[in-house]
């Protein structure tokens, strides 16, 4: 399971949290379902009470879209787009090519056609057949340091003339339409809850231990199933958007414990995985 897959239960992120490691044992699509729970994304067989085999599948508090409007954060766009009737984004599966992942993952969301549409210290850079996007500008040209996680890249402008250095990222790849970065060592993992150890061989980051659950400090989080966090219990499942424990994950039973919302103007509803 990807660690874009477990993301997929929790949009209770910032931005700068959305640059995590992919990481996990298995494949799947995503959508940006509302709980405060990475948990499992893999198929649901236990009982809702316990986790057991034999059980029905569970459900997540889920955000529905009509439009990409509704998928606004604050009244501006943050790379979530109406995907199938959900709010979702590159992040959580939503890329068909590599690019995706570099445009989500450096910020180049806004398009524009000339220098004069982009923001002070940005550049309106060509990222391929005419399409202008607005990046940060690097050291290099504007003195500015790029953020954590970017580094300096030189891009055509929108008008031609010479390279522009603008700040960037390029270690994700989409792979089965999820963007990913292998992790190369432990220090790679240290901002994905619970899963602080990198197993080299895969480029995935995992648990060791129930201990590594735990530490995380994240609701739904408490026991070590092999690879990746999640629940024992219902008990385990007290956030917001959750109250049982549908065979490690955390899930919703009804409409009613679906209440912390994270996007404009999508209906927050209780629905299956």
């Amino acid at each position: 399971m990807r660690f874009a897959d477990l993301s997929r239960h929790t949009v209770s992120i910032t931005l700068a949290a959305l640059s995590l490691v992919a990481c996990g044992d298995g494949g799947g699509t995503a959508t940006a379902a509302t709980t405060n729970d990475p948990a499992t994304s893999a198929s649901v067989t236990g009982d809702p009470t316990d986790g057991t085999e034999g059980g029905p599948p569970g459900s997540l508090c889920s955000e529905l879209c009509q439009t990409d409007e509704d998928c606004f954060i604050g009244g501006e766009y943050k790379g979530f787009d109406c995907v199938g009737g959900l709010c979702g984004s590159v992040s959580f599966g939503n890329c068909a090519t590599d690019l995706d992942c570099q445009l989500f993952y450096s910020g180049w969301l806004k398009s524009c056609a000339s220098q004069g549409e982009c923001f002070i210290g940005g550049f309106c850079i060509d990222i391929g057949g005419g399409e202008g996007r607005c990046a940060d500008g690097g050291p290099s040209d504007v003195g500015l340091e790029c953020a954590a996680g970017l580094v300096e890249l030189l891009m055509p402008p929108i008008e031609g003339g010479r390279d522009v250095t603008v700040c960037g990222h390029v270690d994700h790849m989409c792979i089965d339409h999820v963007c990913e970065r292998p992790c190369m060592n432990d220090g790679d993992c240290n901002s994905i809850p619970g899963l602080p150890h990198c197993s080299v061989g895969t480029g995935q980051c995992e648990c060791t231990s129930d201990a590594d659950c735990l530490n995380s400090g994240e609701p739904g989080l408490t026991v070590c199933k092999t690879t990746y966090c999640g629940c024992a219990s219902d008990a385990d499942c007290t956030g917001s958007n959750m109250d049982r424990c549908f065979d490690s994950f955390c899930g919703c039973t009804s409409d009613a414990v679906c209440t912390s919302t994270f996007f404009d103007g999508a209906e927050l509803t209780c629905q299956p995985r």
